[in-house]
């Protein structure tokens, strides 16, 4: 019998149980809600976000397991790992602000769309020398056991950041750089190269798109070297597949490559006088997309 198969339950009031999704769509999944009354075979629920409505007790697929009624640190420890209980799972601690999640080893990142007070001094030294685990799950715990594990067993270390566009892997890779160039304890001038790089790499290899103002159009392959007192002593970034066509062909709502908008923005009207450059709205390669703007972005301080 399949996880969703129908099967007769008995569901009483104060029950938190599954029920068939509305519609029949792709993105359309099961939803966790508490019985709140009942008339005959209707049923009136509740969900996590506090909507009311009324259900066919046929509707009822299975209760809740106690796992699912509050969130978890990691979700392999779920009584039932099914897309949909971790999506519920997912939803819980987001709405309490908390956007890490652990599965096992790997470390899953809500974007959060807004500045939370989760990064800075006082927390890389908190999770300095942590194990992942330890505390509360976040990208830094999963910088410094990549960096401990580095240490201990004189090993190579590798952390894929993979995700939708939008998802925030950009900002996730420089939080976790600045974490490990943190965790040097250094502060030498090959951390601080290596910190800069990524504004000028975003500027030529970035762009805005309908769904992401700083979509990454290219993959970056960094790898950082350490001496054997866990010092950084060199590192080297690899851009590859750079969405090429974007420069001479853009869709609606999209921008050429930051750095265009960043030039023309940057230079006085002297200068671009002298370079024969005019706005960026003069420029089919740059307005093509509909918009020349990027609401949030500061083109002259970039």
């Amino acid at each position: 019998m399949s996880a969703l198969e129908k099967k007769t339950i008995t569901v009483s009031l104060g029950d938190y149980v599954w029920v068939a999704p509305v519609g029949g769509g792709e993105w359309d999944i099961p939803k966790a809600v508490r019985v709140v009354s009942t008339s005959g075979k209707q049923l009136k629920v509740v969900d996590n976000d506090n909507e009311e409505s009324w259900i066919n007790s046929s509707s009822v697929l299975k209760a809740l397991h106690p796992t699912s009624l509050t969130s978890v640190e990691d979700m392999i420890t779920l009584g039932e790992l099914e897309e949909y209980t971790i999506l519920h799972n997912l939803h819980i601690r987001y709405k309490k602000n908390v956007i890490y999640t652990y599965i096992g080893m790997m470390l899953v990142a809500i974007n959060p769309y807004r500045d939370l007070p989760l990064y800075g001094p006082t927390e890389v030294k908190r999770y300095r020398g942590k194990r992942m685990g330890a505390l509360p799950a976040h990208i830094y715990a999963l910088g410094s056991q990549s960096y401990d594990n580095m240490r201990r067993q004189a090993s190579n270390q590798c952390i894929v950041i993979s995700g939708e566009s939008g998802s925030g892997k950009t900002e996730s890779t420089k939080l976790l750089m600045k974490f490990l160039a943190a965790l040097s304890g250094q502060n030498s001038n090959i951390e601080q190269q290596l910190i800069l790089a990524n504004p000028v790499l975003e500027g030529f290899g970035n762009a805005k798109t309908v769904r992401n103002d700083n979509s990454s159009r290219f993959g970056k392959y960094t790898v950082i070297s350490y001496n054997e007192e866990g010092l950084i002593i060199g590192a080297c970034i690899e851009p590859y597949l750079l969405e090429k066509s974007r420069v001479t062909s853009l869709g609606p709502g999209n921008r050429n490559y930051h750095i265009f908008y960043s030039l023309i923005a940057g230079l006085t009207s002297q200068e671009r006088t002298k370079l024969y450059l005019e706005s960026a709205g003069k420029y089919k390669c740059l307005k093509a997309g509909g918009t020349t703007e990027c609401e949030g972005r500061d083109e002259v301080k970039e």
